[in-house]
């Protein structure tokens, strides 16, 4: 099984990366995508800045988390004001 489960990880890292995903093991990448496909918004999939773009052009953020699950605020700064 094990050995599967790396086959299958390398197959979905190609995938990934054919689509301009550099790091689909990026945390929480793989959560925001699946909401920007539900949503029907351009998934952005870089470590900083928003996760997704709409079709009108607006940027997205989106805080989640599975059924069940727990989730966390990241990246909160106390400074500059205009970026809290």
């Amino acid at each position: 099984m094990q050995i599967e489960l790396i086959e299958a990880l390398k197959h979905l890292d190609m995938v990934a990366r054919s689509h301009g995903i550099n790091n689909i093991f990026q945390p929480g990448l793989a959560k925001e995508a699946v909401v920007a496909y539900t949503l029907g918004h351009a998934l952005l999939p870089k470590k900083h800045g928003p996760d997704a773009r709409t079709s009108d052009g607006k940027v997205c953020e989106y805080l989640s988390c599975w059924e069940g699950g727990a989730g966390q605020l990241d990246r909160m700064l106390k400074s500059p004001e205009e970026k809290r």
